[in-house]
């Protein structure tokens, strides 16, 4: 590295090292950059993930290789502090310069997974190589080699004994009965090596920081339904209302637009008043002072929507006395749908959710069943949550997925008070059906359009946003705690009139499968404020806590291991009836039971929804499938997941 001439020392970067590791820079960036190539269909991810992550792992390696390798040289001779300073810059803006240049969460552009794999990788790979240096250095190498050996053992006993203790996680279930793995027409491989579970929780987040949310000042609350009380202690404050979603035109409904039509549509008002008196049905409202902010959501009794609830149904009472049904007996849908959980993953990260489950059924007023085969028709949230709302598959056209009505379009028309709330900003219609509206008399998000929780120009990064891998706060709270919150305020409000309420959870669409976790003590309490509170809402409702399909952006994964790719597959159905209403229709109940280890789809959740339209006044109703089932009327036959609607590239039986 140092030539000499006479007396000057000059300094010569042509080295055999040097060129090394630039060569091996040089090769992990061609890697990464390979690894980065997009498709534009969820068959063309399946089919080339694998692929692309071994390209991802190969630049991790080469990267590591690298830094060990430049960690090494003295670049600049006599000074070794500059010099391992300078070999940290090196590699940190390259790596800055790699995992920066795409951070979307598209097939298209896949990069803020790609950063995601690559960082997990790198780190691991760091460790164990800088120890294992270390240790070399600082060790005779018979030592060397004894502590290597001892240490490697000890680890292999640690996952092996892991592995045994997790073995039972997959065929887990509810209240005693677990899946039967083995059954006609569908078995579900049992992974011999469950590593979804091998890692415990935080295990892949420990560096994402702490997963409370930090303290924020309370300077606003509602007062009643018209006013709002600030605290600002004699200083401007600035009351922002956002706006009315049913007055959006269809080109702000669009996904590309959504989130600056909600912003520029909100309205903001400067006050010094303690007492600020809010226009009719505000429920969503920011107050900021200074640098305190506070972000307010509410549900509201509206005599608008009463009025047209109460024409609708008395537009139905014929039927209902035709057919000898008490309208009071009609039972309410509440739906939780959390977004990229799997029936075992529910388990492993919502233990405290779980065992209230397990409560409330042992205590004999309500009985929850779980669907335990309940099995995806797609990898991503994109077909599954079509077929979960529209009852459409990706093989349909845009004019069907433009005409369709979402689910709760038909409690909406059917006489219902209807609520649509979501802690991603998105308005789902103007997504997934594209140039069309939905009408729904409660639709909750602006709130989350705000740019703490959904940045402006980077919103789907790994460090902020709706598919961040760290806490989802908001103002000092969880964003799921809004939604809990104002689900329980819905249902209270309009407790004499029939309700649909659907909530939508996005903490599950991460690359750890961790932040689902910060969920668990929440809807723990949520499900204990359903039994009891004012009005127990679980004995006049059904309660569905769902999933769309399991974790598919994690490091498992994308490695293509087994048990990642079965967990995907396999998202969380559970539902609990009133036993009141199970009595009076005990078909019903044995129908169900029957059905706990059946292979049923998001087509099958759609059509059960339907049918628990003023139940039991359209039995007959036809499916829009020809193979969809209605779970609480119909033994689901023995059938593969050709005949279930199930595409090849997704089936996991065997």
């Amino acid at each position: 590295m140092v030539k000499i001439k006479g007396n000057r020392r000059r300094t010569s970067f042509v080295t055999l090292p040097n060129v090394v590791c630039l060569l091996l820079y040089t090769g992990s960036i061609i890697c990464y950059q390979i690894s980065l190539e997009g498709g534009d269909t969820e068959q063309w991810i399946h089919k080339n993930m694998i692929r692309l992550t071994l390209w991802g792992l190969s630049s991790a390696i080469l990267f590591s290789l690298a830094a060990l390798t430049i960690s090494q040289i003295q670049l600049i001779p006599d000074k070794p502090k500059l010099s391992n300073g300078l070999s940290f810059l090196i590699s940190f803006f390259i790596y800055l310069f790699m995992v920066l240049q795409d951070q979307s969460y598209t097939p298209q552009r896949h990069g803020a997974i790609n950063a995601l794999l690559f960082s997990l990788t790198l780190i691991i790979i760091l460790v164990i190589n800088f120890s294992i240096l270390l240790c070399y250095k600082n060790l005779p190498f018979s030592r060397f080699l004894f502590n290597l050996f001892s240490i490697s053992v000890i680890i292999f006993i640690i996952i092996m004994a892991r592995f045994m203790y997790i073995h039972s996680d997959f065929i887990h279930g509810f209240g005693g009965k677990d899946l039967e793995p083995n059954r006609e027409s569908c078995n579900l491989p049992y992974p011999a090596f469950n590593f979804m579970g091998l890692v415990p929780y935080r295990g892949l987040s420990f560096w994402a920081g702490s997963t409370v949310c930090p303290q924020v000042k309370r300077i606003a609350s509602f007062i009643d339904d018209s006013t709002l009380k600030v605290d600002c202690r004699g200083k401007e404050a600035t009351v922002t209302r956002f706006p009315t979603l049913n007055h959006f035109s269809l080109s702000d409904r669009l996904n590309d637009n959504f989130q600056n039509s909600v912003l520029l549509k909100s309205i903001s008002t400067t006050t010094r008043d303690e007492r600020v008196l809010l226009p009719p049905n505000t429920e969503e409202v920011t107050v900021q002072c200074g640098q305190d902010k506070n972000t307010l959501i509410r549900s509201v009794r509206s005599s608008e929507v009463l009025k047209r609830v109460k024409s609708l149904r008395k537009q139905k009472s014929k039927s209902f006395k035709k057919n000898g049904i008490n309208p009071s007996n009609v039972l309410n849908v509440v739906i939780l749908n959390f977004d990229a959980v799997s029936r075992p993953h529910f388990y492993r990260r919502l233990p405290k959710a779980g065992e209230r489950l397990e409560e409330i059924n042992r205590k004999g007023v309500t009985s929850v069943f779980e669907m335990k085969r309940f099995h995806a028709v797609g990898i991503t949230t994109i077909p599954n949550s079509r077929a979960m709302y529209l009852g459409l598959s990706s093989n349909d056209d845009e004019d069907s997925y433009r005409t369709s009505v979402p689910i709760w379009e038909d409690y909406y028309q059917n006489g219902y008070v209807t609520a649509l709330i979501d802690n991603s900003c998105l308005d789902w219609s103007g997504k997934y059906q594209k140039e069309r509206s939905s009408l729904v008399d409660h639709h909750v998000v602006g709130p989350f359009c705000q740019p703490e929780v959904h940045p402006l120009h980077n919103p789907y990064g790994n460090w902020n946003g709706p598919f961040s891998v760290r806490r989802r706060c908001l103002h000092g709270r969880y964003s799921h705690s809004y939604l809990f919150d104002y689900t329980l305020g819905f249902l209270r409000n309009y407790h004499d009139q029939p309700r649909f309420v659907l909530a939508q959870f996005n903490e599950g669409h991460e690359g750890t499968g961790d932040v689902i976790g910060t969920v668990d003590d929440d809807l723990a309490k949520f499900l204990t404020e359903l039994e009891t509170g004012r009005e127990s809402v679980l004995n006049n409702s059904v309660v569905f806590i769902v999933s769309d399909h399991g974790l598919h952006m994690g490091l498992f994964f994308m490695l293509g291991m087994r048990s990642a790719r079965i967990e995907n597959g396999l998202p969380t159905w559970f539902m609990s009836f009133p036993n009141w209403f199970l009595r009076d229709n005990p078909r019903v109940h044995d129908i169900i039971l029957n059905n706990e280890q059946a292979l049923v789809t998001p087509y099958d959740l759609y059509e059960t929804l339907r049918g628990l339209i003023d139940f039991p006044l359209f039995p007959n109703i036809k499916p829009r499938r020809p193979n969809s089932v209605r779970v609480i009327d119909e033994v689901v036959p023995p059938r593969n997941c050709d005949e279930a609607g199930i595409p090849s590239h997704a089936c996991r039986c065997s």
